[in-house]
């Protein structure tokens, strides 16, 4: 009778939690077996859909690993993921990871879920924050646009014929009465008369006079 194989306690719970019978801890390196379990734990929060059950290569298990730390980030579970390792089939790395369901299950069974988001999603893809869904019943109206100068409506020209305008409204009496002490005013009153000007006036009109004496008498020599 062949001696019965040892198997590691972490990975007797993973079969028991999923029905399984895996004899070694490597066999889990895919990532397939750690999402199973986390989907168990939290339903509806792993995209199932885009694991890959046929995983072999390294590539193939790096994008099943993504999946998990996707399903862990919308959690807010702050948990570090040694995938490079675990995608290798590192037994250490795989027991660690064991290790931590193990825990993480049983702190959720027991209501130890502070601060995680446990809320299952509701579509099997994701979608950007900023996107809102709208029912297709009765959708939101478009938002209304701005109006322009351009679209408010230009008067017409009327076919009236012009009213004649109104003359100017009267100046103030105070204004009135200035205009007409200015205008009554004599010549020279505006200015300052000083002694200098009076002689200045004095000095050009003689001087005036001497060349208008000038022009009028016969030159020297010249016969009468």
């Amino acid at each position: 009778m062949a001696p019965k194989k040892h198997v590691h306690p972490r990975l007797q719970w993973a079969n028991s939690e999923l029905g399984l019978s895996m004899e070694s801890v490597e066999e889990i390196a895919n990532g397939l077996v750690p999402c199973q379990i986390l989907n168990k734990c939290c339903p509806k929060v792993v995209y199932m859909h885009r694991l890959k059950a046929d995983a072999r290569s390294e590539s193939e298990s790096i994008s099943n690993y993504k999946v998990l730390q996707d399903a862990l980030r919308y959690m807010k579970v702050a948990k570090i993921i040694d995938v490079p390792r675990l995608a290798q089939g590192r037994a250490g790395a795989c027991i660690d990871l064991l290790t931590w369901l193990e825990k993480f299950c049983k702190d959720v069974a027991a209501g130890k879920t502070d601060g995680l988001v446990l809320d299952p999603r509701t579509t099997g893809r994701s979608t950007p924050r900023h996107w809102t869904p709208v029912s297709s019943r009765h959708p939101s109206p478009p938002p209304a646009r701005m109006k322009t100068p351009r679209d408010e409506p230009k008067p017409r020209p009327s076919s009236a014929p012009p009213q004649a305008k109104s003359p100017p409204p009267a100046p103030p009496a105070y204004l009135a009465e200035f205009a007409t002490k200015l205008t009554t005013r004599p010549p020279g009153s505006y200015t300052r008369t000083t002694a200098a000007s009076v002689a200045r006036q004095q000095a050009v009109a003689a001087t005036a006079a001497h060349r208008a004496s000038l022009e009028m008498s016969p030159p020297v020599g010249a016969h009468p």
